[in-house]
């Protein structure tokens, strides 16, 4: 099932490494957003990583969050080929 929330603002994102001590679970991360009070799609988006998958360091969170976002993008412009790939 695609994405369909709003992707949430690559500075919410670097707002929310510079106050995390990595390593750092996506729970935590997301839980931190919401403490913070960051934006709800900033913690949606977060809920989308497994809960107990690790997060280095500053860089490999903005990463690995990058790489989401593009997949989501992908996904969102080519549905058909996202269907395709999960019947495979």
């Amino acid at each position: 099932m695609p994405y369909i929330r709003k992707l949430p603002a690559t500075r919410h994102l670097l707002k929310l490494a510079r106050n995390i001590g990595f390593p750092v679970t996506a729970g935590y991360a997301a839980k931190l957003s919401q403490e913070l009070q960051m934006p709800q799609d900033l913690t949606d988006f977060l809920l989308t990583f497994p809960k107990d998958e690790i997060f280095q360091s500053r860089v490999d969170f903005m990463t690995r969050c990058e790489e989401l976002e593009i997949l989501i993008q992908q996904e969102v412009a080519n549905p058909q080929e996202s269907l395709k790939s999960s019947q495979d």
